[in-house]
C-alpha cells in the first residue's frame, strides 16, 4: 500500500484517500481516551472561538483544550488522564494547538483517523485492512515544528504499514530523552506524568478515532473494528491472547466457560481481567456430569504433582475429554452470532506435548470445518498465536503487550492461593524463571 508522510499543509489539502493525524502529546491520545470513557459524538474544532461559541449555546458541553479561553468559558485541560476518567455524558469537544487544526486541513480526504502510540497497533491493523493509500499527518507541521514525537511516531507507523519493523520502543526512548519531553514533565499540567504514561505506552487505548468533517468542525466516533472471540480462562496464555488480539486491532469479545472445574476461581479472574481490558464479556455454564470420572480437574480425583521432566511424557489426568472441541464450537456459535471474523485461543508448545486437542493438527481441519459449516465464511480465522511458543516466550510476549500477567490464575487446584505443586503452577514458575534468565 502507498504510504506518505505529509510535509506541509499543502499535502493535506490535496489528499483524497485515507489519512491519520498523529499528535502524540496529547491530542490524539485525549480523543482516544474520551472514546474509551464511552463519550459519543465528540466534537472537534480547529478554532477555539468556535468551541467557545458552542459552549455558550450548550453550557453542559465539556471542552478539553490546552488553549486559553475567556473567563466565562470553563474547560478542562487537554489531558488524556482527565479524559479517561470522565463520565459518558455530557458531550465533549476538543480543540488544540496543532492536532485539531491539522484535521481541519483534510477537507478532501475520504476517511480521517487520529493516532499515536496509544493506539498504534490497532490503527496500523485498521489501515492495513482498508488497503488503500494513506497520508500520515504529523501535527507539528501546523505548529511547533521542533517537536519530534509526531514525526517519530509517523515514521514508525509508515514502517509498520509497509512491512518494516516499526520499533516503537526506540522511538519512545528517543522522545523521553528529548528536551521537549523533559519540559513537558516539569512545566506541563499537573497530570503530565500520568498523561505521558498513557501517551507513550503502545496500544494503551486501542480505539481508533474517526472524524467526519462538517464545515468548520468535525464529529468523532470510533472506527469500526474487526471482531474476535477470545476463549478466555483468566490464565496466562489466554490473557496474552486477549492482549495480542487487541494489538492486532480486533474488537474483543471474551468467552469464559464453567464446566465444573475445581479451579473455578479462574472464572472470577477472567471476568475481572476482561473488564479491565475493555472487552465485551460472555459467560456460559456447562453441565457435564460424566466428566467427574474422566478428569482430575472435575470431581474428587486428586490433581497430580510431578517433576517438570515428567510433564508431557504421557496424557495427564488433567486432560478433559473433547474440551477444546466443545469450547471452539461454542466460540464459533458466538462468533457467528455477532459477526466476528476470528476466534483466538491459547494452546502452546508445552500443552500439545501432553494434550491431543492442543496440537496444530487438531486446529487446522477444525478451522476448515467451521468455514464450511457456519456463516463465518472463507475469511474466518481460527487463530492460535501461541501454539509454537514456550512458556518463557509467552511471558516475554505478554510483557511486550503490557498484559497484566501477575493478575492471571494458572493453578489447577481451587484454593485461595496457587498451590505451587500442580503441573500448571510448575510450568508457570519455570516459564518466569526462564524469561527472567533470558532478559
Amino acid at each position: 500500500m502507498k504510504v506518505k508522510i505529509a510535509a506541509s499543509v499543502k499535502d493535506c489539502a490535496a489528499w483524497a484517500h485515507n489519512a491519520a493525524v498523529i499528535d502524540v502529546l496529547r491530542s490524539s491520545t485525549t480523543v482516544s481516551a474520551l472514546l474509551s470513557a464511552n463519550k459519543k459524538n465528540i466534537i472537534l474544532y480547529g478554532d477555539k472561538n468556535l468551541a467557545a461559541a458552542a459552549k455558550r449555546k450548550n453550557p453542559a458541553l465539556e471542552i478539553f483544550s490546552e488553549l486559553e479561553f475567556p473567563a466565562d468559558i470553563k474547560h478542562k485541560d487537554n489531558s488524556p488522564f482527565t479524559a479517561l476518567n470522565s463520565k459518558p455524558s455530557p458531550q465533549a469537544a476538543v480543540v488544540t494547538t496543532a492536532g485539531t487544526p491539522a484535521v481541519m486541513t483534510l477537507k478532501k480526504t475520504k476517511n480521517i483517523f487520529m493516532g499515536g502510540f496509544c493506539n498504534f497497533a490497532a490503527l496500523a491493523a485498521h489501515l492495513k485492512k482498508l488497503d488503500e493509500p494513506v497520508l500520515l499527518v504529523p501535527s507539528n507541521i501546523i505548529a511547533h515544528k521542533e517537536h519530534l514525537e509526531d514525526d517519530l511516531c509517523a515514521q514508525s507507523l509508515k514502517r509498520a504499514l509497509t512491512g518494516g519493523a516499526p520499533d516503537c520502543a526506540a522511538a519512545v526512548k528517543k522522545i523521553k530523552q528529548s528536551a521537549r519531553f523533559k519540559k513537558f514533565l516539569t512545566e506541563g499540567p499537573s497530570t503530565a506524568a500520568q498523561d505521558a504514561k498513557i501517551c507513550l505506552t503502545e496500544n494503551s487505548l486501542p480505539l481508533i478515532p474517526q472524524i467526519k468533517l462538517n464545515g468548520n468542525s468535525g464529529v468523532i466516533n470510533a472506527a469500526p473494528l474487526r471482531k474476535a472471540v477470545i476463549l478466555f480462562s483468566g490464565g496466562m496464555d489466554s490473557t496474552v491472547c486477549l492482549y495480542w488480539a487487541m494489538a492486532q486491532g480486533y474488537e474483543c469479545h471474551t468467552l469464559t466457560i464453567s464446566y465444573g472445574q475445581k479451579h473455578l476461581k479462574e472464572v472470577a479472574v477472567a471476568r475481572a481481567l476482561a473488564e479491565k481490558a475493555g472487552a465485551e464479556t460472555h459467560f456460559i455454564k456447562l453441565d457435564m456430569p460424566w466428566l467427574a470420572g474422566a478428569t482430575s480437574l472435575v470431581g474428587g480425583k486428586k490433581i497430580p504433582s510431578q517433576n517438570l521432566k515428567e510433564i508431557g511424557r504421557k496424557l495427564p489426568s488433567t486432560y478433559v475429554p473433547a474440551r477444546n472441541l466443545l469450547f471452539v464450537s461454542l466460540a464459533a456459535s458466538l462468533a457467528d452470532s455477532i459477526g466476528a471474523e476470528a476466534i483466538v485461543l491459547g494452546p502452546n508448545a508445552v500443552d500439545f506435548s501432553g494434550y491431543p486437542d492442543c496440537t496444530p493438527q487438531f486446529y487446522a481441519p477444525l478451522a476448515r470445518a467451521l468455514k464450511k459449516g457456519t456463516r463465518l465464511g472463507k475469511n474466518f480465522k481460527l487463530l492460535t498465536p501461541l501454539i509454537k511458543l514456550s512458556k518463557a516466550e509467552i511471558i516475554k510476549l505478554g510483557r511486550a503487550l503490557n498484559a497484566p500477567l501477575e493478575k492471571t490464575w494458572s493453578c489447577y487446584n481451587g484454593g485461595k492461593t496457587p498451590c505451587g505443586k500442580c503441573d500448571a503452577c510448575k510450568l508457570r514458575a519455570e516459564g518466569f524463571r526462564q524469561a527472567d534468565k533470558e532478559k
